[in-house]
């Protein structure tokens, strides 16, 4: 990702990790970028993908394209991955989904 090859260049330009700049990637979520936002290093935040809920999203979308029934419209909350609210994880993987899939699947 952009910012593990950042991290090198950085660290040689003697900067600190949790200083500037503050980077903050999008549409990331690797867990090399949350261990970077874990220990504090060259990267203070992610806009992660929640790819399993989107697994789950993709197999529901075809689901009802194969059953002649429209889209469903859904779009996943953001959310911004810091220190402070990953509590040690290396990924995103939202709450709630896997049961209302169920629900909708009658599982």
């Amino acid at each position: 990702m952009y910012f593990a090859d950042a991290a090198p260049a950085l660290r040689a330009a003697r900067k600190k990790g949790g200083a500037a700049p503050y980077n903050i990637g999008a549409g990331d979520g690797d867990p090399s970028a949350f261990q970077r936002i874990n220990s504090r290093q060259f990267q203070a935040a992610t806009v992660p993908e929640p790819l399993a809920q989107q697994g789950w999203q993709i197999v529901d979308e075809f689901n009802r394209a194969f059953s002649g029934k429209p889209a469903s419209g859904y779009i996943a909350p953001v959310h911004v991955a810091t220190a402070a609210n990953s509590h040690g994880v290396t990924s995103w993987d939202p709450p709630g989904y896997r049961a209302a899939y169920q629900k909708i699947w009658g599982k």
